[in-house]
């Protein structure tokens, strides 16, 4: 007969995930694209490795609810500088008369209208 596997901590994904998600959000305001793309593979493997392999300790659910708590502050920081850079740039583009190629699903974006030119108004 074999004992019973002891509970898993789920703390160091959850953890892992928040630091990730936390520097993405400072890339994201940085404004340096690279750097929100090298977040890529590190928020994948976060996410993968968030489940954990048995059950969770009793005693480790208090202290993982923080770390998810922290995560979602986390995303929620993410969500809100990407929602406002995508503002900024559709705001840009229609400056100059022209639209993204794409919009944030991936689908081809609207043609951006004519501009009106504001010197004579």
């Amino acid at each position: 007969m074999t004992s019973p596997r002891p509970p898993a901590d789920p703390r160091p994904g959850t953890r892992d995930l928040r630091v990730v998600l936390e520097g993405l959000a400072h890339a994201l305001d940085s404004g340096d694209p690279a750097a929100v793309l090298d977040h890529e593979p590190k928020l994948r493997a976060a996410v993968s490795a968030l489940v954990p392999p048995g059950p969770i300790a009793d005693d480790a659910r208090a202290a993982l609810r923080e770390d998810v708590l922290a995560a979602r502050a986390a995303l929620a920081r993410c969500r809100a500088i990407g929602g406002a850079l995508g503002v900024m740039v559709d705001a840009t583009l229609d400056t100059l008369g022209r639209t993204a190629g794409y919009d944030r699903h991936g689908a081809g974006a609207a043609a951006a209208p004519p501009v009106r030119n504001l010197a004579r108004v």
